[in-house]
Formats: structure tokens, C-alpha cells, sequence
């Protein structure tokens, strides 16, 4: 078991770094350290608005435990056996904000709903999201 979790390491190694590159991607652009150009104009909250659904849409399907999701949680558990008690204390403090997470991306993130649920999830479910943002955070951190 230990072998395969090893193996899957090494995609959600490539993926962890992706969703890295684009915090610091998002970072830039909300200190005003760049803007790309584009022909229709677009300004640096714009893209930053566009990361930040990638983002938290990036965060689900890590925390996913579906058969297309990564659930780190678990594989945390299988790669890091002595760190299980503190995985599973992370856990308890995030799942709470998990439905709000899986919602934005399952309607409005990289699954795209019908008009009125895919704006309404991205309206709605941003506020949720950043209730739960400092506690995902603080929860992350500690881990």
C-alpha cells in the first residue's frame, strides 16, 4: 500500500505545485506587480477574480474523496502513518467547510452548471467560502 502511495505522490507533488504557482500567480496580480495584456482589456482584479475560482476549485479536488478526486486526507494518512492523529485534527477543523468548497466547484468552478446556479454558486458560495477561509488557513497551518 505504502509503494502505490508513493507512486501517487509524485502527481499530487506536480499538482500541489501547480496550485502554488497559481497563488503566486494571483499574489502578483492583486499587488499590482503585473498585469498580462489582453485584447479584450481586462485589468489585474479580473484575472485575480479567474485564479481565485481555480484555486478554490484546485482545493476540492484535493480534498475530494470521490474516485476522481486526489483525498489527500487519506493519502496523507497512508504516505505520513505517524502524522495521523494531526491529519485527522486538520480534517475535523476543515470538513466543516467542505460542502461550501465541493458546491463552487462542482457549479461554478471546473464543472460549469446551468446560467442561474453557476452565478448564483458564484455569488453565494463565495461568501461561505471566505467565512471559512481563516479556519482552512489555521487548519492548514497547524498541520
Amino acid at each position: 500500500m505504502r509503494k502505490h502511495a508513493l507512486r501517487r505522490y509524485i502527481v499530487y507533488r506536480v499538482k500541489a505545485v501547480e496550485f502554488l504557482d497559481f497563488g503566486a500567480l494571483r499574489h502578483g496580480l492583486e499587488s499590482g506587480d503585473f498585469c498580462p495584456r489582453t485584447p479584450v482589456n481586462r485589468i489585474s482584479t479580473d484575472f485575480v477574480e479567474s485564479l481565485r475560482t481555480v484555486q478554490l476549485s484546485w482545493f476540492a479536488n484535493f480534498v475530494d474523496k470521490s474516485k476522481d478526486g486526489v483525498d489527500v486526507i487519506e493519502f496523507w494518512k497512508e504516505l505520513f502513518p505517524k502524522h495521523r492523529h494531526q491529519i485527522e485534527e486538520a480534517w475535523n477543523r476543515m470538513k466543516p467547510a467542505w460542502d461550501a468548497f465541493r458546491r463552487f466547484r462542482d457549479k461554478a468552478g471546473f464543472h460549469a452548471d446551468k446560467p442561474l446556479a453557476f452565478f448564483k454558486a458564484r455569488r453565494g458560495n463565495s461568501r461561505q467560502l471566505l467565512q471559512h477561509c481563516g479556519n482552512l488557513t489555521s487548519s492548514r497551518s497547524s498541520f
